[in-house]
């Protein structure tokens, strides 16, 4: 739960099916779905959403762990205005270990990344 006067959040769920391009290009159910990031404009572009899925990859590791996946757009080459990117990019996902499996919509694929349960 993010605390009060916090410019950054990144959720996460349990997963659900959603849509036909979806349902086709899942071969394993998840157990997490990464769905969305928001960082206030005045904090974009100095790794907030690097931070806040590194938070959140943490916790699920915490939680126990399992297949996690999310939808991020794929901007390479690609003018894309800050405010469509509620999932950011392909490449940042892609940098953090996710394997991308199959494009899902016009510039998002389905990505995803197994986490090991954290023992603290």
């Amino acid at each position: 739960m993010p605390r009060t006067g916090h410019k950054t959040l990144c959720t996460w769920q349990s997963s659900s099916e959603s849509g036909k391009a979806y349902t086709e290009a899942v071969t394993e159910p998840p157990d997490w779905r990464i769905t969305c990031f928001f960082v206030d404009r005045d904090y974009r572009k100095r790794g907030v959403a690097q931070i806040a899925l590194t938070g959140a990859l943490d916790l699920i590791a915490q939680e126990g762990g399992g297949l996690v996946e999310s939808f991020p757009n794929e901007t390479t080459g690609k003018k894309t205005s800050a405010s469509f990117l509620h999932n950011v990019t392909l490449a940042m996902f892609e940098r953090n270990g996710f394997d991308r499996h199959e494009k899902i919509g016009l510039h998002k694929w389905l990505v995803t990344k197994q986490i090991q349960l954290k023992r603290s």
